[in-house]
């Protein structure tokens, strides 16, 4: 599968979908700052954390834009003008409402350059779990679908690989492959992200009994964490090519 480290950006631009809290961001402007010519664009539909990133990776001297849009729009990009697109754990947000993945993939494969690559990294559904450190992860995604519910809200929805793979052909991209592996989180900080989004949800609900009861849900599943070692996550990365 592809390595940042190893390809050549010098005059290409870069667009990456769904800057979320910066990580990839952050890993594509390391990956760009020796090339000449390279460009980087970052997007997501929440622009808060744009001013303090573009902080963190001023450093590296990377010509970027941010820009606050929709995977699915993508305004203000234009077609055949994007040489490399990275979707890093965001896919699953944009098919919160089912089938806008579709639309997005689409969109990918219209702002791509003929022989432009689409890389997507991402969490996939388990059909069963086999271990505590799956067990962690699987009792993670309940209780988030089951605090978006009480809230009236889309949850976030996961897509199966090979589905993927062949929304993609359909869409008429060409040397798709894909991998799938466990990625496992250890220590005191494997729910960080977990309690972090969760605790936001519980402060909009306005039941007292219910956010007593689903913040011992929490408590409980940190102790079973500990216990289990940490959290195991599927993931699976996929690379496809828009057709010259």
């Amino acid at each position: 599968m592809i390595d940042f480290t190893e390809l050549d950006f010098t005059n290409k631009t870069v667009l990456e979908v769904g800057t979320g809290r910066g990580g990839t961001t952050i890993k594509l402007a390391k990956a760009l700052k020796d090339f000449r010519g390279a460009k980087l664009i970052t997007t997501d539909i929440y622009d808060g954390n744009f001013e303090e990133l573009d902080r963190k990776i001023k450093d590296y001297n990377v010509d970027i834009r941010f820009i606050k849009t929709d995977g699915c729009e993508l305004k203000n990009i234009e077609e055949n003008s994007i040489d490399f697109l990275v979707c890093n754990y965001t896919l699953c947000a944009i098919n919160s409402k089912s089938g806008s993945e579709v639309l997005a993939l689409s969109r990918f494969r219209e702002v791509l350059n003929f022989g432009g690559i689409l890389y997507i990294e991402e969490e996939y559904p388990l059909n069963f779990v086999d271990n505590s450190m799956q067990q962690v992860w699987s009792r993670k995604w309940q209780l988030l679908r089951g605090a978006n519910m009480l809230l009236g809200e889309l949850s976030y929805n996961e897509i199966n690989p090979s589905i993927l793979e062949k929304i993609l052909h359909i869409l008429g991209f060409k040397d798709i492959q894909w991998q799938s592996s466990s990625h496992l989180i250890t220590g005191d900080d494997s729910l960080e992200f977990f309690k972090y989004r969760f605790t936001n949800l519980l402060k909009r609900l306005n039941n007292s009994q219910i956010v007593e009861g689903l913040k011992q849900e929490m408590k409980d599943l940190e102790e079973y964490s500990k216990k289990a070692g940490g959290m195991e996550v599927p993931i699976y990365k996929i690379i496809a090519k828009k057709e010259i």
